[in-house]
């Protein structure tokens, strides 16, 4: 049995204005702002993982772009090299991404460990923390060199069939090598995130025990960012199923392209990013910073008089 693909999947160049605005406004235009805003702004602080996760998703917005961007998204038979390129990349893509949001997931999750606990100390380790930080080029580069690979020793399986992109029209690739891992990646990243939300209860109910006379609202526009960064992982693995078949409809195709949206809006609706936006309407402040960390995603909206009594279990140690 041939191993590529008897039947193709949607040819989708009339929507690819569509597709093309997607990328280009979440990854190429609203996540360098999110960046600029992390490295500069005075009162906004992120963590190398969230910075580093942003970036994985402008790769992919560019990397679904290059046959747009070349001109030849409407030719049957594009440039070989430029062809072979993409779709060697496009291999790693995912997987990247999803490698970023898992070291992303795992590192919040180290801040609700105990200061001076195994987990805690190892993955403070300077080496430990580069390594997270390099894993999501890792896998694009190792997919990259084997798309390399299978696109020159058999150049007839990279075609540009969904008139979008290019891509390896191989069974092994499409329906093996590239969803299993990101399923397996995306299980273990929402794995991370219900043991977040556990510990994150565990530790409000402590506090609300010890303090019962403090108040702590978590704030409607928390529950918001949390829920679509979890939503964003499992679109991601929905997305990742439905190429698993021969037939694909298109809108797996618009999903995928939205995902740096998603990123986005994230991260944009956070409030101290908000404040550093509309730098006009910013009032003297008590002094108090935001918090430098990963963990702004639960930030406390409200705000209470408990914050500071383990403020220092939500911080990020870079």
């Amino acid at each position: 049995m041939s191993d590529i693909a008897n039947k193709g999947p949607p040819h989708l160049g009339h929507l690819v204005e569509v597709y093309a605005t997607l990328l280009i406004a979440g990854g190429q235009a609203g996540l360098p702002i999110i960046i600029l805003t992390f490295l500069f702004a005075k009162n906004v602080h992120r963590h190398p993982t969230v910075v580093n996760f942003c970036i994985t998703m402008i790769i992919y917005s560019i990397v679904f772009c290059l046959l747009i961007y070349g001109g030849q998204y409407r030719l049957g038979h594009p440039n070989k090299a430029l062809c072979i390129a993409q779709a060697s990349m496009i291999m790693g893509t995912l997987p990247m991404m999803c490698v970023a949001a898992l070291v992303l997931v795992f590192q919040l999750w180290v801040t609700f460990q105990e200061p001076g606990s195994k987990i805690f100390n190892t993955c403070s380790n300077i080496y430990i923390k580069i390594a997270l930080l390099v894993a999501p080029y890792t896998a694009l580069l190792g997919y990259a060199v084997a798309g390399i690979i299978i696109g020159v020793s058999r150049p007839e399986v990279v075609k540009p069939s969904n008139g979008l992109y290019c891509f390896h029209k191989l069974n092994s690739i499409r329906r093996y090598a590239e969803p299993i891992p990101c399923l397996i990646l995306l299980a273990a990243t929402a794995g991370f995130e219900v043991a977040i939300l556990v510990q994150w209860y565990r530790r409000w109910y402590k506090v609300k025990r010890n303090f019962p006379l403090a108040t702590r609202k978590l704030g409607a526009m928390v529950c918001l960012r949390a829920g679509l960064f979890t939503l964003y992982s499992w679109v991601a693995l929905g997305s990742s199923i439905s190429f698993v078949f021969d037939t694909v409809p298109a809108l797996p195709y618009m999903i995928e392209a939205g995902l740096p949206v998603a990123a986005f809006i994230v991260f944009a609706t956070q409030r101290d990013v908000i404040e550093a936006w509309c730098f006009w309407r910013r009032t003297s402040d008590n002094g108090i910073g935001r918090r430098p960390s990963t963990a702004a995603l639960l930030e406390n909206e409200g705000g209470s008089p408990m914050e500071s009594v383990h403020r220092q279990s939500w911080q990020v140690r870079v």
